[in-house]
């Protein structure tokens, strides 16, 4: 009987977490939704919106709601900060871009750039101690990948 109720409390767990995870899901899909819709109709509104650290902020919520450690947190919006950087001048080239090269290159261009401007940036942070690449050493890589996978999995759990 002890067996069974090990059992039935590990899976209420589980569905606890899944329920919670399938609720983060959504509720941040529906701010993206929310945001392009407003963007149909407000460009400036819009972009105002999208301006804002959203994904940044859900971020931080969901971590801490989570329970992950202040370390981790703010971990978070430092690095966050430091990458927000170098992806500005590809907002500044786009318009200029889409006008030459079409939608799809200017977001091909629009990727090299910031590319190129963040391992720029990166390299001379480097030299104040910041490390922006630290996160995508080798042995963080496999913990990246592994997480990827977790999520792909989370997903396929959806259907």
């Amino acid at each position: 009987m002890t067996g069974v109720r090990v059992f039935l409390a590990q899976r209420s767990q589980t569905a606890v977490h899944h329920a919670i995870y399938h609720s983060e899901v959504f509720f941040t899909a529906g701010i993206v939704v929310l945001v392009s819709e407003v963007v149909k109709n407000l460009d400036k509104v819009g972009a105002l919106i999208a301006a804002l650290p959203t994904v940044t902020l859900l971020t931080l919520f969901w971590l801490y709601f989570e329970g992950h450690s202040a370390e981790k947190i703010t971990n978070h919006a430092w690095y966050a900060f430091w990458y927000v950087i170098p992806t500005l001048p590809m907002f500044a080239a786009f318009p200029v871009l889409v006008q030459r090269f079409g939608f799809w290159g200017a977001i091909a261009f629009s990727i090299l750039i910031t590319v190129l401007f963040f391992n720029a940036f990166a390299l001379i942070l480097r030299r104040f101690t910041i490390d922006l690449m630290r996160a995508y050493s080798s042995d963080r890589f496999g913990y990246c990948a592994s997480a990827l996978v977790v999520v792909c999995r989370q997903f396929a759990n959806i259907r």
